[in-house]
């Protein structure tokens, strides 16, 4: 009782009991830990940190909890997709299977352009993917696929978004007056 109690005012005290500790695998003190803080997730036992409800309730509460999720989960799509979908930054942590997805790298770089970083190579290098990531952040374009760091459209998009992009643009496109034109009318600094 004192332990559920105390979890329930301060979820991350579950890190307080030993890692072999019956506690940690106690659904029912587990759940009101992660309830009260997502992170305390970490905390739990391995059968737990796989446990659908209690990871949902986890990331609800802090989406980063996903980070210590079971493997399984981590290469869960539905999972993933409810994840990214409250927090993109938990996309680097999942399976590079689930990376190479195209919905949930799309949800994810609808959120965070870099998390395009991360996306299997053949997704950096499709241009509705690319294109999508450019728009949230034109930074993104670094991490494109060469071909698409040298396609006009695409770096106009992201030199849009961002004019700092314009030093990750490949090519003659570097010398296309429009994206050059783009750049310097946001960012004057951009002649030098």
């Amino acid at each position: 009782a004192i332990v559920f109690a105390a979890v329930q005012n301060k979820g991350e005290m579950l890190c307080c009991t030993s890692p072999s500790s019956a506690l940690r695998s106690d659904r029912a003190i587990v759940r009101a830990a992660v309830k009260q803080n997502g992170l305390a997730l970490a905390y739990a036992s391995k059968d737990l940190r796989g446990d659908r409800d209690i990871v949902s309730i986890a990331i609800h509460n802090n989406p980063m909890a996903f980070r210590n999720a079971s493997p399984e989960l981590l290469d869960d799509a539905a999972m993933v997709l409810q994840a990214v979908g409250l927090e993109a930054g938990v996309f680097p942590s999942v399976s590079l299977r689930l990376r190479k997805d195209r919905d949930i790298a799309m949800a994810a770089v609808q959120k965070d352009g870099k998390m395009l970083e991360y996306a299997g190579s053949e997704l950096r290098a499709d241009r509705e993917v690319v294109l999508i990531a450019v728009r949230e952040n034109g930074e993104a374009l670094l991490y494109a696929a060469a071909a698409l760091r040298s396609d006009p459209e695409v770096v106009l998009a992201a030199v849009e978004r961002a004019p700092e992009a314009f030093k990750h643009a490949l090519g003659d496109v570097r010398a296309a007056r429009a994206v050059a034109l783009a750049a310097v009318s946001r960012k004057p600094a951009m002649l030098r």
